[in-house]
């Protein structure tokens, strides 16, 4: 299997087409779960859906981390962001599972799930993208 390398516009009009399948799916992906205890859609033990990144969306991502420049807007890749965070957060858990983390000088004792549900919560706050550091953390895994 060949890959092709895209170059300037080519490759930006191809993201930004990839980005916008995503969001659809992700979007429709959130419409169709069950209703939570809050009645809000989305199930609270997994608020973000599981949707798979291709390729070309992956290496979107690692150019973001490396640039901190997304060419796209932030109601586009937000979706993307959030599958990836979920993804990264749910593969450290299975690697070094925290069953609480120890009560800190500055925070409480929590555990794994209060901490997953706050970060994503804030990351979805977001209005725009300001995370190249945090990319750059996903990017690794």
């Amino acid at each position: 299997m060949s890959t092709i390398i895209m170059t300037g516009k080519n490759k930006h009009e191809s993201v930004l087409s990839a980005l916008q399948e995503f969001k659809t799916s992700f979007e429709l992906a959130k419409a169709a779960a069950p209703l939570n205890a809050t009645g809000s859609s989305g199930n609270s033990d997994k608020p973000v859906p599981t949707l798979e990144i291709t390729s070309l969306l992956q290496e979107y991502l690692k150019e973001v981390s490396k640039s901190g420049v997304t060419l796209h807007p932030w109601k586009v890749v937000k979706p993307l962001f959030l599958c990836k965070m979920d993804q990264v957060m749910r593969w450290y858990d299975s690697k070094q599972p925290l069953n609480k983390v120890p009560a800190m000088p500055n925070s409480t004792e929590q555990t794994f799930k209060v901490f997953y549900t706050r970060i994503l919560q804030s990351a979805n706050s977001f209005k725009q993208l300001v995370f190249c550091l945090l990319c750059s953390i996903l990017d690794q895994l």
